[in-house]
Parts: C-alpha cells; sequence; structure tokens
C-alpha cells in the first residue's frame, strides 16, 4: 500500500495537468518587460512535443504528453485554479444541495463544437455514461487509472444519477455526501452526437475504438486539423471559441519525438517548449535563448516519524517533533542542495491552495526555539535513526543537512541510508524506522485520510502509524463535507492538529519548469496539471515570427 501513496521523489514524476503558480526569474517583472517591449499580435506558429502516438483517442492513449496536448482541445465542466481550487469552465454555474450529495449545474451559453454543433447537456450526460460503462473493463479502467489528473474510477462510481434537466441544465447525484464533487468533474467532456444513433444508443465500441484515424473534437482554444501519421499534429485557434480571451498564436503543433530526444529538439529549435524537473535546471539557466517559467510541483518532501517508537509517544514525543521541527534550516537545504528550485511548505497541502491556514508556516528555523523546547521538557540524550533512499543524491544531501541541523541542538542522529527503494519501502512497512525522509506526490483532490487516519495503519498507507480519534472524526468530516464552505472550515481544524502534533515535518515542494523559446511572451503560468494553463494569453510578437520580415 505503501507504495501506492509514497513516490520516492526523483523516481517517479507524474506530468499532470491542473495549478500551482511561482517563477523563477520574476515572471511579473518578465511580463511587464514584454507588454512594455512588445506588442501584442496575433499570429505566430509554436511547437509542442510528444511522445509518439499511437492512438489517437485520448480515453485509450497511455501517452501522458498527449494529455497536455489535448488539453488544449478538451474542456471539463470545471478545472483547478492557481489555488487549487475550482473555477467554472463549461459550467456557467452550480449548486450544492441535498447534505452535499447534488450537484445542480447551469451550462454555459453559445458554447459550440469545433464542428459546429451547440453543447448541451446531453454531451455531459453522454460522457458520465461512457466513463462508467468504462471502468466495468479492466483494460480501459487500467488505462484511465493512470491519470488522476483527468478521472479517478473510484470517484466517478461514487455518481448515483445523472438527469438532464433540459439542455442547458443537468443535476448530478452522488452516493453519498462529497466534498471532492467539484474536482471529480474536471474531466474533459466528449461530443455526444458523434457516438449516439438515430435511437439514442450509445456507441460504446466507436467510443473506445482504438484507431490512429481518431479525430478530437472538443470545445477548447485550438481544434485539431491534421495528423501526419508518427510525425504531427496540427491545430489552429478556435475562432469561435466562447471565451472572450482569444488565442494569440494562430497555429500549434504537436512534434512526435522519443522522450530522450525532447532535449535536443529544443536545442536545434525544433520545439519551443520543453517541461523539466529541477533536475535539469541548471542544462537551461546560462542559456539566453529561452525563458524558464518554474513553478511548484505537487511533489511533497518531508519527515515522517514512527509512532511505535516510544520517544516519539506523549507530551515529550510532542516536544521533540516540534524541537526538530525548528531545527532544520529548510532554506538553507533550498539553496545549496536544490540551487532555489524547491518551494518551502510545512503541511501536505498543495502549495498556495485556498486551504492552507495562515499560520502554516509557523515552524520557522530557530535553533534556540528548538533547544528551549527540549530544555521546557528535560529532554537529553537523544538518538535516533534517520532512513532514507541514497540512490537520490538530493534526498541524501538533505538528510546529511538535517543530520547536522540536529546535532546543533544535541540530537544524534544515525544514518540508515537504503540503496534500494523496494528494500526502504519493505522497512517501512514493517515499521523498522525511527524517522524517514521521503516524499508524497499529492493529489488535487484533497484527501489526507490515507496518511493520517487510524484505519490505515493496517493496510500501511498510515506507515507512521499516527492515532488521533479527533483527527479521525474531522478528516471523515472534511471528507464528506456538504458544502465547499464546510469543506474549509473542517480542513482548517484538520491543520491545527497536524501543526500542533506534527506528525510530518514538512519540507518543500520541489519545482518543475517550463523551458520556452526566447520569442513566446505574455503573462505565461505553467501549472502542474495544466502545463498550458492560460496559453491563450501567451503571444509570438509580429516581429518574431517565422516569416516576419527583417528590418
Amino acid at each position: 500500500m505503501i507504495k501506492q501513496k509514497i513516490k520516492i521523489l526523483g523516481v517517479i514524476l507524474l506530468v499532470s495537468l491542473i495549478f500551482t503558480a511561482c517563477t523563477s526569474g520574476g515572471n511579473d517583472s518578465e511580463k511587464v518587460e514584454d507588454e512594455e517591449k512588445y506588442e501584442k499580435a496575433y499570429g505566430g506558429e509554436m511547437n509542442l512535443p510528444i511522445e509518439t502516438v499511437e492512438n489517437m483517442n485520448p480515453l485509450l492513449s497511455e501517452n501522458e504528453s498527449l494529455y497536455s496536448f489535448y488539453d488544449l482541445i478538451y474542456e471539463g465542466l470545471f478545472r483547478f485554479k492557481d489555488d487549487h481550487d475550482m473555477e467554472n469552465v463549461l459550467a456557467k454555474d452550480y449548486k450544492i444541495e441535498n447534505e452535499g450529495r447534488t450537484i445542480n449545474i447551469k451550462l454555459r451559453d453559445n458554447v459550440k463544437w469545433h464542428d459546429g454543433e451547440d453543447f448541451t447537456s446531453k454531451d455531459v450526460k453522454f460522457t458520465i455514461d461512457l466513463l462508467r460503462h468504462a471502468f466495468k473493463t479492466k483494460e480501459y479502467r487500467d488505462i484511465l487509472s493512470k491519470y488522476d489528473k483527468f478521472i479517478k474510477p473510484e470517484d466517478i462510481e461514487h455518481i448515483y444519477s445523472v438527469n438532464i434537466v433540459d439542455e442547458k441544465n443537468i443535476t448530478i447525484d452522488f452516493d453519498r455526501s462529497f466534498s471532492n464533487s467539484l474536482e471529480t468533474l474536471a474531466f474533459p467532456i466528449f461530443p455526444a452526437h458523434l457516438f449516439i444513433d438515430e435511437e439514442e444508443n450509445i456507441l460504446y465500441d466507436t467510443a473506445l475504438e482504438n484507431t490512429k484515424d481518431f479525430k478530437p473534437i472538443g470545445s477548447g482554444a485550438y481544434k485539431f486539423v491534421s495528423y501526419e501519421e508518427g510525425k504531427k499534429i496540427n491545430l489552429e485557434s478556435n475562432d469561435n471559441w466562447w471565451n472572450e480571451d482569444k488565442p494569440y498564436i494562430k497555429n500549434i503543433s504537436g512534434i512526435m519525438l522519443k522522450a530522450d530526444e525532447f532535449k535536443n529538439a529544443l536545442d536545434k529549435g525544433d520545439i519551443d517548449v520543453l517541461e523539466t524537473t529541477f533536475k535539469s535546471f541548471d542544462d537551461f539557466k546560462k542559456d539566453k535563448d529561452v525563458r524558464i517559467r518554474e513553478y511548484a510541483s505537487n511533489d511533497f518532501d518531508f519527515l515522517g516519524f514512527n509512532f511505535k517508537n516510544d520517544k516519539f509517544k506523549g507530551k515529550d514525543g510532542k516536544a521533540i517533533r516540534q524541537a526538530i521541527a525548528h531545527a532544520i534550516d529548510r532554506d538553507k537545504i533550498i539553496k545549496d542542495v536544490y540551487n532555489e528550485d524547491a518551494t518551502k511548505a510545512s503541511l501536505p497541502l498543495l502549495n498556495n491552495s485556498y486551504l492552507l491556514n495562515e499560520n502554516a508556516d509557523m515552524y520557522e528555523y530557530d535553533v534556540k526555539e528548538a533547544k528551549k523546547i527540549l530544555k521546557k521538557a528535560d529532554i537529553k540524550d537523544l538518538k535516533f535513526k534517520l532512513m532514507t533512499n541514497s540512490n537520490d543524491k538530493y534526498r541524501e544531501k538533505t538528510a546529511d543537512m538535517i543530520i547536522k541541523d540536529l546535532n546543533e541542538i544535541g540530537i544524534e542522529v544515525e544514518k540508515s541510508y537504503e540503496d534500494d527503494l523496494d528494500s526502504m519501502i519493505s522497512k517501512m512497512e514493517k515499521g523498522d524506522f525511527d524517522i524517514a525522509l521521503l516524499g508524497l506526490e499529492l493529489s488535487e483532490s484533497v484527501d489526507l485520510t490515507f496518511a493520517f487516519h487510524s484505519d490505515n495503519i493496517e493496510n500501511g498507507s498510515n506507515f507512521i502509524s499516527y492515532s488521533n480519534k479527533e483527527m479521525d472524526k474531522l478528516l471523515v468530516e472534511a471528507f464528506s463535507a456538504k458544502d465547499r464552505k464546510v469543506k474549509k472550515d473542517k480542513y482548517k481544524e484538520v491543520q491545527d492538529i497536524l501543526l500542533e502534533d506534527l506528525p510530518y515535518v514538512g519540507l518543500f515542494f520541489t519545482n518543475n519548469a517550463l523551458i520556452m523559446d526566447e520569442r513566446i511572451k505574455g503573462d505565461i503560468k505553467p501549472l502542474e496539471y495544466g502545463l498550458y494553463n492560460n496559453i491563450e494569453k501567451w503571444f509570438i510578437p509580429e516581429e518574431l515570427q517565422k516569416g516576419a520580415k527583417e528590418e
């Protein structure tokens, strides 16, 4: 079970679709500079990388880069904002009723599919019915389950019924009160008229057909033009897009490459954009022909404590954890190990989340305070083992610095570094550790029960064996909150306990980035679950567009 939730960063990283923004090199100042120096212009072309496509059907493709590319074509009812709350897309308005079990959705007017047909409630019902049908087959379920950025089968299965009120109003009922109901509905909507016959029967086999001839028709900012087999997918801006902010860039092509060819293609100018992790930033920082748009990923590094260890129990255990939290110089780790390419964070809630408490970073680096806490509790002669995976050089260097920090406040720490990820996980599952330095890939759909609810101690996802009855109660209440306000209130209480008990001492989120050709300008804000977020605001100045006349 630990393998399902804990992903040692640097080994597993998911390319995703939705939303946290933080930038390197002063994005705001560069935006102002762009707007002062360059006049916004329509036109131009941009090439994006995608791995070679074997299947054009977005529901069946296992090509992660294609999902980001298809985000330009398809839209959902809702999507995540940069604060990880939801915003309306194809939904114009909604109302949550029946203690959180029912959502009444009013759809946006004047939305058309790329083939000119009207978008209606029938399309929403068709998409949900199609997904529910697909999940009944293991083959489709396994494919879709890999991409929780779009679709989480276990959540879709809690949709009890979908009822069309009229062309622009639809009611969705869940089988329970569910605070992540809007998050569940962030998947792309597909056009029903392409897959329903004259008798209103859904042509499931056609919709789930594995074919290179599949032509994606969505409602988004860009529409499909052509597919050059094995070479590229061509798109053009959608002049009939419902959004007032029409895209500036006219043509976008997805250039098909092997994953290990992406960087070379950027260097040669064959592609204009490349997603990368903090581990590759240095390759580009001295390149004046590119711009780095940095953002916090969903990958959270932290210290987890083994609550089966008597030293971490009771008041003394809490004092030890609080002292450790103050003793670690996270800023220095981010500077010296990650070259500033990480974002400090104390809690396992996404960076800049609308749910975060104002006092989320209350444990700042303070050696005097750490020593004071231990002295007040009369705690001496502490000795622990710190476990991490040494095959990740960043993780190992971080652990080394933490050990020095803890030695500074009188805590002796023995290294317990594992060469093999599997052996580390095996030890954690057996409870054979004191403190573990590791990482979690956090979901956009918030649910911390896997980490902190006592029911999950036995299955291993609560690998630290943390148990708090009040926390158990709050986690259930937060998950089943009847509306968004109650959800936020409950997560405030959850954070209050986390900050008091400190079952995890949070360190940081590692950063990812889009590396972009210098000629692409504008208010560019890539996000973990939306690489091409706000692409309609990107532009290429007329003088920098290919084919522009030289002065």
